[in-house]
């Protein structure tokens, strides 16, 4: 089983993390090598003999012409001003994909999270995590990264507009353990709690018996895709063969 991760490093410097000279260094530092992300590394309890940690950075020129801040804005509700002003005026953006075996214990969200962190920390820059669909300064970022790193802090429920007034609950932040996110349509104001609930019972089923124990529906759309919730035109990242999809 693998799983997927997917971030947004902003950054005022137009020259973050290219090169082979940065490439290395940040190979170097999500796995383990120098006193300050080694400690990051060393949380994890289990650790396979020779486990590394691979990554791919792509690179987009933002605001403008790519794409507008707001909709990363529900994402940044958390941010210092400091922190909102950085995203803002941003000049780059690198996009993080992590595809990695899932480890024992299932804590590699730690690991291939210091690749965004190593970035932002060096480019002074703030990190949109796609998946779970959160937001963090480089403080915040280093502070998670020594925190639970189980679904229960990396997977969230998410609540939209769904057609004829109905409301729409899915979960964001699955992939990273190798699952499928889930998804409750239609669902009348007066069920909300109720379907919340159901939709939380199902989420650790999903996590305890795999896709067999989660009642609702998986998350569909056009395969191949997972936008970050990014409108059209924005920053959209092609995922090769992988089995679920979001909107």
């Amino acid at each position: 089983m693998k799983s997927l991760q997917l971030y947004l490093v902003l950054t005022p410097d137009a020259s973050a993390a290219q090169g082979p000279d940065a490439f290395t260094g940040i190979d170097a530092a999500v796995n383990g090598q120098g006193e300050r992300y080694g400690a990051v590394r060393h949380k994890v309890r289990i650790m396979p003999n020779g486990y590394k940690v691979d990554f791919t950075l792509d690179f987009a020129h933002l605001f403008p012409p790519a794409c507008s801040p707001e909709p990363l804005a529900p994402m940044m509700k958390g941010f210092s001003d400091e922190g909102r002003t950085l995203a803002q005026t941003t000049k780059l953006g690198v996009v993080v994909r992590g595809d990695a075996t899932l480890p024992p214990q299932r804590e590699h969200p730690r690991l291939t999270g210091v690749v965004p962190h190593a970035i932002a920390d060096r480019r002074d820059g703030v990190i949109v995590d796609f998946i779970a669909r959160r937001a963090y300064t480089k403080d915040q970022s280093f502070g998670a990264l020594g925190d639970a790193m189980g679904p229960e802090a990396q997977v969230c429920v998410v609540t939209k507009n769904d057609e004829g007034g109905k409301k729409w609950l899915l979960t964001r932040g699955n992939p990273k353990f190798g699952l499928p996110d889930l998804e409750i349509r239609c669902v009348a104001e007066a069920d909300l709690e109720r379907d919340r609930t159901r939709l939380n019972l199902a989420q650790r089923r999903l996590h305890v018996e795999g896709p067999a124990g989660a009642p609702p529906e998986l998350c569909t759309g056009p395969k191949g895709t997972y936008d970050g919730g990014l409108p059209p035109g924005g920053v959209r990242v092609r995922l090769a063969a992988w089995p679920m999809a979001t909107r």
